[in-house]
């Protein structure tokens, strides 16, 4: 009875691995289309389902296609995923804020180092890992200068394909320096730990392959933690005063002057505050 189902399943997850824009683009124009279902009805929503599937997967396609070019000039290998713990998280905060907050991991990659780390590849579990968030800090300036872009051509026209542009970016944008698993961790390690030993079971090894929730901002904030203040606070007071409608250029020195005062208090408190002088 089952079986359909499970082989069912098997294919269309090997769908989405095989086509993750695809995927993606529907799940996010799904997200971008939800609200429409109270402001037009349902006749409308599948409309606006077509149109926001389209422009998301122009906008994923682009994005992608351009940053990959980036890291091949590298000589490393720029590998976009479809990550279905985080197609969750997606769906399930698109129906609770009721379309207000929007779950878009497109800064969600892998990166394939080229030969200067093949050597280290079987005795290094992770390696590299300041090169990936470099990469984190890239793709999260571009995403700034698009939402940049496209707030100022829906400021100007008032036109779906600009309005969900705007969208895309600076959700895109806010989740790319959010360490999503790392603030998820801190409250299901604890019930991961009672479930392995009320089961008598270690988890670590029974769910070792399971794909939990993460974004760019959890390889970001664990690479480069000396700039991430500097992203973190910019992309979170960018975001605000954008939704706010407030002026381009004041939203962006404002932003810029938190993100200069947040990495200084970052390094004075954190990170020079750890290390013992020699100097007595």
């Amino acid at each position: 009875m089952f079986k359909p189902i499970n082989q069912a399943l098997n294919s269309l997850k090997d769908y989405i691995e095989k086509y993750p824009i695809i995927f993606s683009s529907i799940m996010f124009g799904f997200a971008l289309s939800y609200r429409s279902i109270f402001t037009h009805g349902t006749s409308y929503f599948y409309l606006f389902l077509i149109i926001n599937s389209f422009i998301s997967f122009i906008f994923l396609t682009c994005l992608t296609k351009y940053f990959g070019k980036i890291v091949h000039h590298k000589g490393d290998k720029f590998t976009k995923n479809a990550n279905l713990m985080n197609t969750f998280l997606l769906f399930y905060l698109t129906i609770v804020s009721n379309g207000l907050i929007l779950f878009f991991d497109t800064a969600n990659f892998k990166i394939r180092h080229g030969s200067k780390y093949a050597s280290f590849k079987e005795k290094m579990g992770r390696h590299g890992i300041k090169e990936n968030a470099a990469y984190q800090a890239i793709f999260t300036l571009i995403l700034i200068i698009l939402t940049g872009i496209f707030y100022s051509l829906s400021s100007f026209m008032d036109h779906i394909v600009f309005e969900s542009l705007f969208r895309l970016s600076m959700w895109s944008m806010f989740w790319s320096i959010i360490p999503v698993a790392g603030i998820l961790s801190i409250f299901l390690m604890p019930l991961y730990g009672k479930a392995g030993e009320f089961v008598k079971m270690d988890l670590s090894k029974k769910f070792k392959n399971v794909s939990f929730l993460a974004t760019g901002g959890t390889v970001f904030f664990v690479g480069q933690r000396r700039i991430w203040p500097l992203f973190a606070a910019f992309v979170l007071f960018f975001s605000m005063m954008l939704i706010g409608k407030i002026n381009l250029f004041t939203a962006t020195l404002n932003s810029l002057i938190i993100g200069l005062m947040s990495v200084i208090a970052w390094l004075f408190f954190y990170e020079y505050a750890q290390k013992e002088t020699v100097v007595k």
